[in-house]
């Protein structure tokens, strides 16, 4: 009845963080929308798939359109089908990232031992591939905006694919060319890499077919959550090769290579090569994903895309070649957004300051865990595992929190603990580097757990912030800045410690103190990055969402058959 109907409204506004209204559309429905973070109109009406085609496609349909008559319709097998099929490829895919990036530091424990150690060409191996990333962020970003998300990420993972394993298979000859070699494989890796970043975090935010910002992100996150355990099974493979064939290569120099060479080069090509194996998984997972859902995402595409071209063409006067009408109308898209270059600093800034501070001291973990507690290289795997085990746990206790919170209040405290953390390792690192009850050891876990609360988040934000249309452009500029301060850091802070003789404790101890001191001051930038580009929740407020589409799920709209009810709720909600 009217009254029902009108009450339900109300309770969908007083329940609401974003503001509701409803209008009628060309057909004499009604419409109910909200904001969500992006401040886009997401469209909940009660029509058919032919009325839906009709709409204006900077409304994302497929994520966001529901019949309102019928709640439990997202809830049917076949939608928990492509939920699940989509977070188990996006999390592969993630996998996939982070092991391809860190394998590298346990490999060095073989190539150190057989071609020697350089500065050099240590720090071109870590910065490399993140020069790579953010060529393939820019570049599938916008891929995934104008072809579709999951032909870019399937290029994406044959991109993967081919440098893992030719990481394997070409490097060969003396020290210069094995080192030359790999330096140029791992670019080409993380071109592939980097594309993952935006598609995965875009696909897995629409394919989860959630219209409240909160169910988005925890399945985004779940997806996320996977780069712990790729950073984990790069150890446990390390571990395999050093128990086993590759057993020598912790011998300092190695003048005189024992029986096993042949099973120490198989070693270090083995964890490298490994990295083809996620890529692959995903590739064919995409591959065997039923037609609808390459036919429904090609639909959304080819409505972007002539909505763009004739956006170009009213703006040039004259009639433009599709392609350069689409790009032109994509761009034109962008600059349209509103607040998007604030956003893009809540987003792309606060990134670029996580990634300076995270990757800086990530990259350099083995070197800080072993300065805390020397020993052999298994010991050092240990320790890399036990503290990617505690990023996992964090990531886990995070995503049902984004209920309770909100992204970007949990992101704004996220900086505040890592900034916390990072002041006081850098307090008493000088008191307690000698202290064997493990009180400083405990200390850098804490900060380590910290480090991917911010992680998770910058990573989800970008998926929540910009509409649908120009989610992956953004999306990939966004982690393209992140990038940009993970090759700051990792150079920085590399440099800071190979300043210091190998013997020369107090020169490394007050370079860590220096590092420590940086990274709160990045975590302290992230903070404000974040508070003036996306803003926090409502202060004292429950993150709602999920009851406010609890709210309007039982407002069954398609049983209106009056104009005069639909004036009477469209007048309710603009009082």
């Amino acid at each position: 009845c009217p009254t029902s109907l009108l009450s339900s409204i109300r309770m969908a506004q007083q329940t609401s963080t974003a503001s509701v209204s409803t209008s009628s559309n060309q057909n004499g429905k009604v419409v109910v929308a909200d904001n969500d973070l992006s401040g886009n109109r997401s469209t909940y009406e009660s029509t058919s798939e032919t009325e839906r085609e009709a709409l204006p496609f900077d409304v994302d349909l497929e994520e966001s359109v529901y019949q309102a008559g019928d709640p439990a319709a997202r809830e049917t097998l076949h939608h928990f089908y492509i939920l699940w099929a989509s977070t188990i490829a996006t999390s592969i895919a993630n996998f996939g990232v982070q092991y391809n990036y860190d394998s590298i530091s346990p490999a060095e424990n073989w190539l150190h031992a057989i071609y020697g150690e350089s500065d050099t060409y240590d720090l071109l191996l870590k910065v490399i591939i993140f020069m790579g990333t953010i060529v393939g962020m820019i570049c599938f970003g916008a891929m995934g905006d104008l072809v579709g998300r999951n032909a870019g990420l399937l290029v994406c993972q044959y991109i993967q694919v081919a440098g893992a394993l030719l990481q394997g298979v070409v490097p060969w000859g003396g020290s210069t060319s094995v080192y030359c070699l790999l330096i140029t494989v791992r670019t080409f890796i993380g071109i592939g890499a980097g594309g993952v970043y935006p598609l995965a975090a875009a696909k897995a935010a629409e394919d989860s077919t959630a219209v409240d910002p909160v169910h988005k992100a925890q399945s985004v996150a779940w997806a996320f959550l996977w780069r712990n355990v790729g950073a984990i099974f790069v150890w446990v493979n390390f571990l395999m090769m050093y128990y086993t064939i590759g057993a020598h290569c912790d011998l300092r120099p190695w003048t005189n290579p024992p029986a096993d060479y042949e099973g120490s080069q198989f070693s270090w090509r083995y964890v490298l090569m490994f990295g083809a194996l996620a890529p692959a998984l995903v590739a064919i997972s995409m591959h065997v994903q039923p037609h609808f859902v390459k036919d429904r995402e090609k639909k959304r595409i080819k409505g972007w895309n002539q909505q763009r071209a004739s956006r170009a063409s009213s703006l040039g006067g004259e009639r433009t070649s599709t392609q350069s009408g689409v790009a032109k109308g994509l761009w034109e898209n962008i600059k349209d957004d509103p607040g998007v270059w604030r956003k893009m600093l809540g987003t792309g800034g606060s990134w670029f300051f996580f990634d300076w501070s995270f990757y800086g001291n990530h990259m350099l973990q083995g070197k800080i865990l072993k300065i805390i507690l020397p020993g052999d290289p298994a010991v050092g795997a240990w320790e890399n595992i036990s503290l990617n085990a505690v990023g996992f746990v964090t990531v886990l206790c995070v995503i049902p929190l984004f209920s309770w919170s909100g992204v970007r209040w949990m992101q704004f405290w996220g900086f505040g603990v890592t900034a916390l953390t990072t002041l006081l390792l850098g307090l008493l690192w000088p008191a307690m580097i000698d202290n064997i009850n493990g009180v400083l050891l405990v200390l850098y876990y804490l900060q380590y757990a910290s480090y991917w609360v911010a992680n998770t988040t910058t990573y989800v934000m970008s998926s929540l912030v910009y509409k649908p249309s120009i989610r992956g452009t953004l999306n990939g500029l966004s982690a393209a800045c992140g990038k940009v301060g993970a090759i700051i850091g990792v150079t920085l802070f590399t440099l800071m410690l190979d300043s210091c003789e190998d013997d020369d404790s107090e020169c490394t101890d007050d370079k860590v103190v220096k590092i420590m001191y940086t990274s709160m001051t990045t975590a302290i930038c992230g903070m404000m990055c974040t508070l003036y580009g996306v803003g926090v929740e409502p202060t004292g407020q429950k993150y709602k969402a999920n009851a406010q589409i609890k709210c309007k799920d039982q407002i069954h709209l398609n049983r209106i058959p009056h104009q005069p009810i639909e004036k009477a709720v469209a007048d309710d909600a603009d009082q």
